[in-house]
């Protein structure tokens, strides 16, 4: 439900967005579509969490931007995010702020 709730304002937004039920199926698509300007991610997945998800991303599409969403981050994981430059989205969020945090990042250069 998240997941589609997130789909229809970023659509609504005026974006393109192509969706993913965990880590692993994003790799997936990622690797079988044109190089995409933003991943927008939740900390808790199945398989992998949106950390994780986002490391591999940057390791190989350098030029990718990022928001993660998350309740709560520890010292450590935050550390691991700013070294992707990824900008954090504190849960619970709404569309309007999620909205103006990802077109806020994608106009970021």
């Amino acid at each position: 439900l998240l997941r589609d709730f997130a789909q229809g304002f970023l659509e609504m937004s005026g974006l393109t967005v192509l969706t993913a039920g965990n880590g692993q199926q994003a790799l997936d698509i990622l690797n079988n579509s044109e190089p995409v300007n933003l991943v927008f991610t939740d900390y808790n997945m199945p398989g992998m969490n949106g950390v994780e998800l986002i490391e591999r991303i940057a390791a190989r599409w350098p030029r990718t931007k990022f928001v993660l969403a998350s309740g709560y981050l520890d010292n450590e994981t935050r550390a691991r995010i700013e070294r992707c430059n990824a900008a954090i989205l504190s849960k619970p969020y709404d569309m309007h702020d999620a909205s103006k945090l990802v077109l806020k990042k994608l106009a970021a250069e």
